[in-house]
């Protein structure tokens, strides 16, 4: 069963001079039900292109946009607007109604649909509740933290019960503390309510925390797509490298990174990225380089965590030894299904 599908999906803007900027080059794309699925690229990928095509906010200039079974290119604009309300979205800067209270941001969308209101106070509690706000309900927004809104928001998009949520940047405007709580709450409601989530992000850490599974979108065209442990641990394209690369140096102290460069040179040696899951997280690894392969190894940053139940080991080592022990400690750890690869040189410092 399918939730949203995406078939031969175009999509053009035209410029003032009357040239064309195409957004979206024939994207084909499946999303189950219940799952959790990333779009991730850079500025100027297509990512807002295709979720506004996927939500109605954008007309394709070809293919389909499917969901639940119904291909919204075949509907008219009162069945468009009834379809509509089974796909909730959060955005980056919340889209918040400023002159209402927490209670009326949420009831909004119900009120639009003449539900009771003994319905809506009994549907905006439980929705309160659920998105941790419980005590706001007479609050403004002005009077609120990013993280609040975005709860706010996160209610208001799951008023009328959507089949599908979409996400578009939706952490992006919050601090690292209040992302992760806002993940968290993404994740309660997929596993507590069973809804399909769409989020467009260009933050790797937001596919990590969440996601199931992710796309690359790279200049309007989906160039990978994989579940989420085999794209930390088996990225594929060039693009998907890069990203993971730029992650994983990214929580590096300054004085380390500064030390980093993309060519070898006289007195640099490889820094090699290790990406391993289950059994191998836990073996002696770095031990057995050392004393079979007589490597010298730093380790500049090393961690074991938990991505969807299963132990991952991330690891960033300066390896300086002769070629042959390199290859022949990389065949090694091959055999042990550790993916390794070399993402750049470390020179010493002076």
């Amino acid at each position: 069963m399918i939730m949203i599908e995406l078939r031969e999906l175009h999509k053009q803007y035209s410029l003032p001079d009357h040239t064309a900027i195409e957004a979206l080059k024939g994207i084909n794309l499946t999303v189950k039900p219940g799952e959790i699925f990333g779009i991730i690229g850079e500025s100027g990928a297509g990512k807002s292109s295709l979720i506004r095509c996927v939500n109605g906010l954008e007309t394709p200039n070809a293919g389909q946009v499917i969901i639940n079974g119904q291909d919204l290119m075949q509907l008219n604009k009162p069945q468009l607007r009834q379809m509509r309300r089974n796909i909730g979205m959060i955005f980056q800067h919340f889209n918040l109604l400023s002159s209402r209270t927490v209670y009326e941001n949420i009831a909004f969308p119900l009120e639009l649909t003449k539900t009771p209101p003994a319905v809506i106070a009994k549907k905006v509690d439980e929705l309160m509740a659920l998105t941790g706000l419980s005590g706001h309900q007479h609050h403004y927004t002005h009077e609120l933290s990013g993280g609040q809104k975005q709860r706010v928001a996160i209610a208001r998009a799951l008023a009328n019960q959507p089949l599908v949520l979409l996400s578009d940047e939706a952490t992006s405007a919050l601090d690292p503390e209040t992302t992760h709580q806002i993940l968290q709450l993404l994740k309660k409601i997929n596993a507590e309510l069973g809804l399909t989530i769409l989020l467009i992000t260009h933050e790797m850490g937001v596919i990590k925390e969440i996601c199931h599974r992710l796309a690359i979108l790279e200049h309007g065209n989906i160039i990978e797509e994989a579940h989420v442990l085999d794209f930390f641990n088996r990225p594929q394209t060039n693009t998907a490298k890069r990203f993971i690369r730029d992650f994983s140096l990214h929580e590096l102290p300054e004085h380390l990174r500064a030390r980093l460069i993309d060519k070898k040179i006289e007195g640099a040696v490889p820094l090699w990225r290790l990406s391993f899951l289950g059994d191998a997280a836990e073996s002696p690894l770095v031990t057995h380089l050392i004393r079979h392969f007589s490597l010298s190894l730093n380790i500049l940053q090393a961690r074991i965590e938990r991505i969807r139940d299963k132990t991952v080991g991330v690891m960033l080592l300066e390896v300086e030894g002769q070629p042959e022990d390199l290859l022949s400690g990389k065949q090694y750890l091959n055999e042990k299904e550790v993916h390794v690869e070399e993402i750049g040189y470390v020179q010493f410092a002076a």
